[in-house]
């Protein structure tokens, strides 16, 4: 579960589950220890229809799509199943490529396939905390 399902479940929590219930999001931000990460999150919740803004600042109310993943969270399971497989194959094809990159590295050494070398575990680096974040 990520933050964002986290921050998710709770609201999910002291809504009751109801779409016409709202909660001081920051608050709730603040109380799980997240608040230096508050704007991303709310943006984050936001883009992807879980909550919905009130006319009050930083209130919030849960969106039936955020009922529904709440409740998937819950339950064990989530939406991102689909986005875990893409990441993972997704460092098993970078992979793949520095595996090329290091054999032709071998057959002629030069500065300019290092480097090539050096970027692809940047990028491998990179789809592997992306991974992480997903988990």
């Amino acid at each position: 579960m990520n933050v964002y399902q986290k921050v998710l479940v709770r609201v999910f929590e002291e809504t009751g589950g109801l779409d016409s219930k709202a909660v001081y999001l920051r608050d709730v931000v603040k109380d799980m220890g997240f608040l230096p990460s508050y704007d991303e999150i709310f943006s984050q919740m936001s883009s992807d229809g879980w909550i919905t803004e009130t006319s009050r600042l930083d209130e919030v109310k849960i969106t039936p799509w955020g009922v529904r993943e709440a409740k998937k969270v819950k339950s064990g399971g989530s939406d991102n199943t689909r986005e875990v497989g893409r990441a993972s194959k997704s460092i098993k094809s970078e992979v793949k490529q520095l595996l090329v990159m290091v054999e032709e590295l071998v057959d002629d050494a030069n500065e300019k396939r290092l480097k090539a070398v050096e970027n692809k575990v940047s990028d491998i680096s990179e789809a592997i905390k992306t991974l992480k974040d997903l988990l």
